[in-house]
């Protein structure tokens, strides 16, 4: 849908980049067959501890930071005309100037590969398996710290990890998830019990007391 939806134009106003004048312009929501696949770097750090005084532990902590560049996003006729004004030529490429006398004619609102998106944290896992009276005991602990989540777009940057509000600009999550499990196994039965832990959160990265009494999500 994004490379190959022609849109349909409809009439409106916009102002020509090239001389300030508002003139009449069709505008077209439509698919971009000149996007491009968004590319990610990806870093990762990682340890595995298996004690040797405790049979049955393991313990694993990695690191991880991933960025997109090139992100897919799309905008709307004014952004697309501004951008193009500021010399953004990825915008440029979405005007026609054919009007009178070179006038701005036709602005195509279309994604484009202008953003860049990322995210970094920790994830912890701890697996203990021992055996007790006549069946297996199982521990099982994972844990998940997002310290980013963000994405910078036409030149500013939005962080959102946190914010899970439905007024937040993106849609963010906890920055701390976790679950443990506990697990007993017998011959043919077996007994578990689960918990979760959410950590606390916030409506909107960017809020303050300003903006609204109280922003927190317990």
């Amino acid at each position: 849908f994004d490379l190959f939806n022609t849109g349909q134009p409809v009439t409106g106003t916009g102002r020509d980049p090239n001389t300030g004048f508002s003139v009449a312009i069709f505008s077209t929501s439509r698919g971009n067959s000149k996007l491009n696949p968004e590319e990610s770097t990806t870093k990762s750090l990682g340890f595995v501890y298996t004690p040797g005084w405790l049979d049955g532990l393991s313990v694993s902590l990695d690191w991880y930071d991933i960025e997109i560049k090139g992100a897919i996003s799309s905008y709307n006729v004014q952004t697309t005309i501004a951008q193009c004004a500021a010399g953004n030529q990825i915008f440029c490429a979405n005007l026609v100037f054919g009007g009178a006398n070179g006038a701005l004619s036709e602005v195509f609102s279309q994604p484009v590969n202008a953003d860049t998106a990322g995210t970094s944290g920790f994830d912890l896992a701890m697996d203990y398996k021992t055996f007790v009276g006549p069946g297996a005991l199982n521990i099982n602990v994972m844990g998940n710290y997002m310290d980013e989540q963000y994405i910078e777009s036409l030149g500013a940057r939005y962080d959102y990890a946190g914010a899970i509000g439905r007024d937040s600009r993106y849609a963010g999550a906890p920055k701390l998830t976790g679950q443990a499990s506990v697990s007993y196994v017998q011959g043919g039965w077996s007994a578990s019990a689960v918990g979760r832990v959410v950590g606390a959160s916030k409506l909107v990265y960017q809020w303050g007391p300003t903006d609204v009494d109280n922003n927190d999500v317990p």
